[in-house]
């Protein structure tokens, strides 16, 4: 994960230590290389620190679920410039729970090189060990008192954009293709069929099939407007993000645990950013626990198939098969293509 090779500074009770933080970042990459919960991860921290820091219980579980946002956030903003994103949308879960913030910036929308800009202090602070700088890269306001509405003003005066906003922030991001109005003089396109010709580069793996990349995902695709309220309604998500993992595109290469269908090829794949965005049909279906959404297009006779996983946070979706299929009976319709 690009993220990780370039952060190195966490802290304990505001006190760093190399040896600490290391051990932070090789649990860290084990975890998200594996998978697991949050829960697992503060266990796991404890014990690898048992020999540095005693601290509670609670106390861990806080570390690892700031830790884990954090870097998951920070790890986004790679993605969304690697698939040409340029703006993002910030969606809060609101409730009795929900912080003055996190309500305040509730569908705000920002520039990607926004967020690219915090990120690049919150870097350069962790590299010089600078408490101060660390603190005000990327402050924790929950604390503040304000009204539903916050002006561009204030946002800056605190600093912040890329969440989270504090500890236990729950607040998340999306990527913004639609044709809302934004509070900027510049100009967005149209829509993002264009833009995808214009503007975003097809993804290029070669890079990222081999094994020293250190890039381990990377945004394929994101959802339309009107496809992500009908997952939102069926899931209760807000994602419209698509996540694809070297380890999935590395399966479907030859020899590979679902190459199983060899018209599918680095090309088909290329054009993932189109067929998720302007797909013909979309079904749901769950598979134990877990929601998956099964996208077509394509002439009837020659279908793609993409199947894409809802992570358990429901913050994400991963790209989990992709081959020529026609449309299964056995799953729910909720979506199809308006014809012209």
């Amino acid at each position: 994960m690009n993220t990780l090779d370039e952060f190195n500074g966490w802290y304990i009770r505001d006190k760093f230590s190399k040896d600490t933080s290391d051990i932070i970042n090789r649990e860290l990459s084990d975890l998200l290389e594996r998978g697991g919960t949050k829960r697992e991860f503060a266990q796991t921290l404890e014990t690898a620190l048992e020999d540095h820091v005693t601290e509670s219980k609670s106390y861990w579980e806080l570390l690892a679920d700031h830790t884990l946002t954090k870097i998951q956030n920070m790890g986004h903003v790679s993605g969304y410039e690697t698939a040409g994103v340029q703006y993002v949308k910030i969606v809060a879960v609101i409730d009795n729970k929900t912080t003055p913030i996190c309500r305040a910036m509730n569908g705000k929308v920002f520039k990607v090189a926004d967020f690219r800009k915090q990120y690049d202090k919150i870097i350069r602070a962790a590299e010089k060990h600078d408490l101060k700088a660390y603190k005000a890269a990327q402050p924790m306001v929950s604390g503040k008192a304000m009204s539903g509405e916050i002006t561009d003003k204030e946002i800056e005066k605190l600093g912040i954009k890329l969440p989270p906003y504090h500890f236990r922030c729950r607040t998340t991001h999306v990527a913004y293709f639609e044709n809302e109005p934004l509070k900027t003089k510049e100009t967005k396109p149209e829509n993002f069929t264009n833009y995808l010709k214009t503007e975003v580069k097809k993804p290029d793996f070669k890079e990222f099939l081999k094994g020293n990349s250190v890039e381990k995902q990377k945004i394929i695709g994101v959802l339309n407007s009107k496809l992500s309220e009908v997952i939102k309604e069926k899931s209760g998500t807000n994602a419209n993000t698509v996540f694809l993992s070297r380890e999935t595109l590395l399966s479907h290469q030859p020899g590979g645990a679902n190459n199983t269908h060899s018209e599918i090829g680095l090309s088909d794949f290329q054009n993932l950013p189109e067929a998720l965005y302007n797909p013909d049909t979309v079904l749901y279906t769950k598979r134990k626990d877990k929601d998956y959404y099964l996208f077509y297009t394509g002439p009837k006779e020659k279908s793609y198939e993409i199947v894409v996983k809802l992570t358990a946070d429901k913050k994400e979706f991963y790209l989990v098969t992709y081959h020529r299929g026609n449309v299964r009976k056995n799953a729910e319709k909720i979506y199809e293509k308006q014809k012209d």
